[in-house]
This record gives C-alpha cells, structure tokens and sequence, in this order.
C-alpha cells in the first residue's frame, strides 16, 4: 500500500519500467520498486483497500549475512521512514530471507501496521520527481541515513514513535479533531527537538507556553513559521487576531476545537468557521510534516500539503 513512482528502470523481462529506488544508509543496501502493471494494481486498490504493490530487498552493504533480530530493527525503521512519507502506516509485512545460494531459508508474515489505501495523499515525491530532480534519490538515502542514527537512541525512538502515530492519525482522519490530535505530535516533536537536543532542561520546556514550545522547536529545525497565504480563511482571521506565527495561530485554533465556545452561529458564520478549522488542519499537519522531515535531514521535494499537494522543493518555501 505503497504510492506509485517513477525512478529508476526495472527490467521486466518482456518490458522495461521506471519503478525503483535503491540506496544506501546506514550499512544497508536497500532496494525498493514497484510492480509491473501498476494501473491495475491500484485500481483494484480503490475497491480492495490493501494489495502488494512493491517488493524490495535489504542486505548488509559489505555482503554478510544478517539475523533475524537485525533484519527486525532494520524494518523497524524503513518501515518508520516509508509510513512517514506516505502519511499512512507502510510497514513490510512479508520477509524472506535468502541464503548464500539465493535460496529461501526462513520467512516471515509481520502483523505490523499497514493502513488501507484512500489515494495517494502523503509527503513521497511520486510521478515525475526521480527523472526531473535526481537529486532526490540523495536526499531520500541521507534521510533514511538519519532516522537509522535517531533511532539508534532509545529516548528519540521512542519520540519519533509517537510522534509518527499521532500524525497519522490526524492525516488519515477526516474531522476537527485532526487539529486537537496533530498539535500532540508538534507539541511532542518539540518536547524531543528542545529536551533531547540540550537546548533546555525538562523543567525549562515545562516553563514555555504550547505556542512558545512550537515557535522554539520550529526555529531551531527551519521551519517556517509564516500563516500560508494560500490558506486564505487562516490568513484572513490571523490578521485580524493580530496572530503573526503559525505556530500561535494552530495553537489558538486547536484550543477553539478543544474548548469551543457557547455562542450561535448562523449559517454564513457556521461554513466560515469550517473553512478555518479545514485551514487549520492543514496547516497544523504541513508544521508537523516540516519538522519531521527537518527533524531527519530531508530538504528534497514532496507533494506540499499547502499547494494542493503539487511537487515542491522545501527549498522554495518560504
């Protein structure tokens, strides 16, 4: 339940596609790609919710032979880094491991998270990215690279953990409480970006205010911090609030979410303040989706949330 994408070429015997990325990161030599006959394969997803729609293989870089324990943490965290840019849970759910012959000597069927396909909506650079931008394979290997090195530490696993499972539960969640659920992940990205970092001391975190704790994180990662104005209700309330940062205006609005108001609104009121919550949602998920990919190095293209999910440059933001 992987997007589409075309990188480099596979051959396919009786025909030749462009579905693979292969890298390597950390010790390993991974290979991704998908399989032939794409099209049909995700049609049928839109009626079935889950299919295989890539295979890979991971190996040591220096061709030795690996444990089932280290084949585990490998998984563990190319499957973080896939969920993360799908948006969605993408963990490998079949592994085979091969012998010095090739030849299969154990298997083994995961009950890990693998969410059902709703269409390709997420972070990964699909369709053209790969042969207009080859920079991108660079930075998806010094990306992967990175997370590999986080979570070799026990206290950032744990944060990138969580942080990931709460920002795909407001991105694969269709209501106002996406808002409440993705400023937990900034709030917790920060937590990890400010204490773990050495920049404050857990009580000194403890002191800042939630809009305080996201302008900080935000800064030290290069996120920007300017209300889109492409998100036009937001920007519109934001300057009459007299609110200057999107990390103060997601947290103004998240709290509106948590604890509304009593008051009537009439219908007009009633679609406006819609429009703002849908803006900020978005806008509370493109913060998070930043600061992860800050947080791990990545500063290719993505399909930006902001602009309609087009492919964008992080470089060009602003």
């Amino acid at each position: 339940n992987f997007p589409r994408f075309l990188g480099q070429a596979v051959d396919g015997g009786s025909n030749t596609y462009a579905a693979r990325v292969e890298m390597e990161a950390a010790g390993w030599h991974i290979r991704l790609e998908g399989l032939g006959g794409q099209s049909r394969s995700y049609g049928a997803l839109q009626h079935a919710g889950f299919g295989i729609t890539h295979v890979g293989t991971i190996m040591k870089d220096d061709g030795s032979l690996l444990s089932l324990e280290e084949m585990e943490r490998a998984m563990t965290v190319f499957g973080w880094w896939l969920s993360m840019l799908r948006g969605a849970y993408a963990y490998p759910c079949w592994w085979v491991g091969l012998g010095d012959d090739g030849q299969p000597v154990w298997t083994r069927h995961v009950q890990w998270n693998v969410d059902a396909w709703k269409g390709e909506w997420g972070l990964f650079p699909s369709g053209w990215a790969y042969a207009e931008h080859p920079e991108v394979l660079e930075e998806l290997a010094g990306s992967l690279e990175r997370t590999f090195s986080l979570m070799a530490d026990e206290d950032w696993e744990e944060a990138l953990m969580m942080t990931l499972h709460l920002y795909i539960v407001a991105n694969t969640g269709r209501s106002t409480s996406d808002v409440i659920i993705a400023q937990a992940g900034l709030e917790r990205l920060a937590h990890a970006t400010i204490v773990l970092s050495g920049k404050l001391s857990e009580p000194g975190f403890g002191r800042l205010n939630a809009a305080d704790r996201l302008q900080l994180a935000a800064t030290m990662l290069g996120v920007p911090l300017g209300v889109p104005p492409e998100l036009t209700e937001l920007e519109k309330w934001a300057k009459a609030e007299n609110i200057l940062t999107a990390a103060e205006a997601v947290t103004r609005l998240r709290n509106g979410v948590a604890h509304p108001p009593r008051k009537t609104l009439t219908p007009a009121q009633k679609e406006q303040d819609a429009r703002l919550r849908g803006d900020a949602r978005d806008l509370s998920l493109s913060l998070l989706e930043l600061g992860l990919l800050a947080t791990i190095g990545y500063q290719g293209h993505i399909r930006d949330r902001v602009h309609g999910f087009l492919l964008r440059s992080l470089g060009q933001r602003t």
